[in-house]
């Protein structure tokens, strides 16, 4: 077989394979807590992502510069930038792991996003809800202009939409929340 056919060969299998596991994350059932509070938090495979970009964006720099006290020619200018880049992805996923949180039960809707913004929304008060499929981001407005936002990747999400369903004007379908993230697979039509 020829060399580059084995080479994408290798990452779509590690593709296909990272994004199962953040599937089944999401998709994984939460336990309530002692006062029946379900807390729902990202999927682990994010603080995985933030680790392994900020080590391909620090040790490219910090070896030679350990091994022969000088950085290496390949890492001055445009590369030092090219490395401060990736750090700051990996930067930016270990924040998403830490800060977003979700928390609720019968009577409330508590999260915490990317800047930390807590946001407490009753269920009764809801005015309306947003599902964006392209940032994964589902919003939840009440009448006194609260947002609390919900990311889909949270572990737990899909129990979530479908009490927000029995709660609400609101489910998975009105929404237009794809059957991948509610199901973890897509359903098979004819």
């Amino acid at each position: 077989m020829d060399k580059e056919l084995i080479n994408h060969l290798i990452w779509t299998l590690g593709l296909l394979i990272l994004g199962g596991i953040l599937t089944r994350g999401y998709t994984r059932k939460v336990k309530p807590d002692a006062e029946g509070m379900k807390s729902l938090r990202m999927n682990p495979i994010h603080l995985i992502f933030g680790l392994a970009f900020l080590g391909f964006g620090i040790l490219p720099v910090l070896i030679p510069l350990i091994n022969t006290g000088k950085i290496a020619e390949f890492a001055e200018g445009w590369g030092i930038l090219l490395f401060a880049l990736i750090s700051c992805i990996g930067v930016f996923f270990i924040l998403v792991y830490r800060n977003f949180r979700m928390s609720y039960d019968e009577k409330t809707i508590t999260t915490r996003d990317f800047f930390l913004h807590i946001a407490t929304v009753n269920w009764d008060t809801i005015k309306e809800v947003t599902f964006r499929p392209a940032t994964g981001m589902l919003t939840i407005e009440d009448n006194y202009g609260e947002k609390a936002k919900v990311h889909q990747h949270l572990e737990g999400f899909p129990e979530f939409v479908r009490m927000m369903g029995r709660k609400t004007a609101w489910n998975a379908t009105k929404l237009k929340i794809p059957d991948q993230v509610m199901y973890g697979k897509r359903k098979r039509s004819l």
